[in-house]
């Protein structure tokens, strides 16, 4: 683990969110597995246990392999509970799990127990598995669930766990976990709905590269409509950490 901190070129705290943007990929990987271990560490200070979620795609993995190494610090993973965010319709062996990502890049250490893991069954239905996996969370969280931290990540439409631009599970208001159709992907998915979102402690954006620079500057200048912007924790802390190729064409021309 390196013993400098990595320091954000860019930071702001405003309009119920932080960003901090950092120079390199590796900056804001080493940066973001410092800030969820602290995350894990002041809740367990707290409690007991505490309860993530993570997300899938390529920014992500990054991330958990930051944490497998422990770049982030120790973190005592024995008293954390591991879910997902969203999901795709497929069996946990498929190329496009998330959980499969998640096994390899994290998970394979062996430092989570394998009951502190909690995936999402895509071998079901879209339907069946929503379900099963919104009993899940209550069964260990209780019926009123509260993340203490969620993992997030931008897709180039906006889109964020599984909710994905004029997606019927963008106007859940009581499930917690929803089937989601994606019409444009012809594709099922399972993905927390905003209600469970939004009562998170922390949530944690994550992007980087040149391709996400558009998307970024729209979704934090408050442009168009995304999903992504519908996430604002009630009463949580809503944290952007972004790399420069991601951050560029928002911190160049900031409108706020």
């Amino acid at each position: 683990m390196s013993t400098v901190a990595p320091k954000p070129i860019y930071r702001e705290a405003n309009s119920g969110r932080i960003v901090e943007v950092y120079t390199s990929p590796t900056d804001l990987f080493s940066a973001a597995a410092r800030k969820v271990a602290e995350i894990i560490s002041e809740c367990l200070n707290r409690k007991q246990s505490c309860a993530i979620a993570l997300s899938g795609g390529s920014t992500p993995k990054r991330l958990y392999e930051f944490l497998a190494k422990g770049e982030g610090g120790a973190i005592d993973w024995k008293r954390v509970h591991v879910f997902f965010s969203d999901e795709r319709n497929v069996p946990p062996e498929d190329k496009e799990s998330n959980y499969r990502m998640a096994k390899e890049s994290l998970f394979a250490t062996g430092a989570v127990p394998a009951s502190n893991i909690h995936r999402i069954h895509g071998e079901f239905s879209a339907e069946e598995a929503a379900q099963q996996y919104e009993d899940e969370i209550k069964k260990v969280l209780g019926n009123d669930p509260v993340f203490d931290l969620v993992l997030l990540g931008l897709g180039p439409d906006g889109h964020t766990a599984s909710l994905f631009p004029d997606s019927p599970a963008l106007r859940e208001s009581k499930k917690l976990v929803a089937a989601n159709r994606v019409d444009k992907l012809k594709s099922d998915r399972i993905t927390f709905t905003y209600p469970l979102l939004n009562r998170a402690e922390h949530v944690m954006f994550l992007a980087s590269g040149p391709d996400k620079a558009d998307i970024v500057r729209s979704v934090l200048s408050g442009e168009g409509d995304y999903p992504s912007q519908h996430v604002r924790p009630n009463k949580g802390e809503l944290l952007w950490m972004l790399d420069k190729d991601s951050a560029g064409q928002y911190i160049e021309h900031p409108s706020h």
